[in-house]
């Protein structure tokens, strides 16, 4: 699941073919749209958020809703980079 705008989708589905990222299939969620209701359709999925139209404070607020199977990543507009931590004890990891 990516949240985004249009463009920013664009971007991050570019930096994950660029980088071969294995991708079974791509949901995206508008701005200022829950990412809850995809959930329970996608279980153990992964979400990308991208930072730019959508606020941080946005972000941390879905964040506190979701299950913790769902791993969370982010990309800030215009980065050319996806990031994600899965774990305080471990370091993170990064697309592109």
């Amino acid at each position: 699941i990516i949240t985004g705008t249009a463009e920013e989708v664009k971007e991050v589905d570019l930096l994950l073919k660029q980088n071969k990222y294995p991708r079974a299939s791509v949901q995206t969620v508008a701005p200022g749209e829950s990412v809850l209701s995809l959930v329970p359709v996608y279980s153990g999925t992964e979400i990308i958020f991208c930072l730019g139209a959508l606020s941080y404070k946005e972000v941390i607020t879905q964040l506190q809703e979701l299950p913790p199977t769902v791993g969370t990543w982010f990309h800030a507009a215009g980065s050319r980079s996806i990031i994600a931590s899965h774990s305080k004890n471990a370091g993170g990891d990064a697309i592109g």
